[in-house]
């Protein structure tokens, strides 16, 4: 993960708690969920990328939150960039990329933020992807705003757009929780540190 920041006034929570590689990390299991904000008059980029081994699993997350809505603080000036990519074995898996300018067209636009200031993406490199799952999945309700689940090649992803970084997060857990079983084959148990 790398962050690279024109303003001191961008703050990166990274946790790392969920990345399971029998040949890169034996008997490791983990989940990388991260937050990153950001504020008013700020330029920032995040490069985030992951390289799997063969049989290596993913699950992760990133919300994003344009401004801090509950300060008060709009994100009217500035800009985001953002670059997430999956690799397995040097082929790309997942490369998903933004560049948000505040007060943008993306911001208001119903293709793009539709005026909302959290965006959040779940990704779970997942072999194979039962139907079952996907709709299991879809049964999961957001609190605030939308989301929704689908399905790619060796992929699971999950979207959230809304105002509740919050929200988004506890759309995560639940799909966290119903992925993680049939991608590492053991209990999903929440980590104590999710509830700081």
């Amino acid at each position: 993960m790398l962050l690279i920041s024109g303003s001191s006034k961008i703050s990166r929570i990274a946790v790392c708690l969920a990345v399971r590689s029998p040949e890169v990390l034996p008997a490791s299991r983990a989940v990388n969920a991260a937050v990153a904000y950001s504020l008013p008059n700020s330029s920032s980029l995040l490069i985030e990328p992951a390289f799997l081994a063969a049989k290596a699993l993913f699950l992760g997350w990133d919300i994003i939150c344009l401004g801090r809505t509950g300060s008060a603080q709009s994100f009217q000036t500035g800009r985001w960039g953002s670059k997430l990519s999956i690799h397995r074995e040097g082929k790309a898996l997942w490369i998903e990329r933004a560049a948000i300018e505040a007060g943008d067209l993306l911001m208001r636009s119903k293709a793009g933020l539709s005026g909302c200031s959290v965006y959040a993406t779940f990704v779970a490199t997942v072999q194979t992807v039962q139907a079952s799952l996907i709709q299991e999945c879809r049964t999961v309700m957001v609190e605030k705003g939308v989301a929704s689940v689908s399905q790619l090649p060796g992929l699971l992803v999950g979207r959230y757009l809304g105002d509740s970084s919050q929200a988004a997060k506890n759309y995560f857990i639940a799909l966290w929780q119903k992925v993680r079983p049939v991608a590492v084959g053991c209990e999903a148990q929440r980590p104590r540190i999710w509830n700081t």
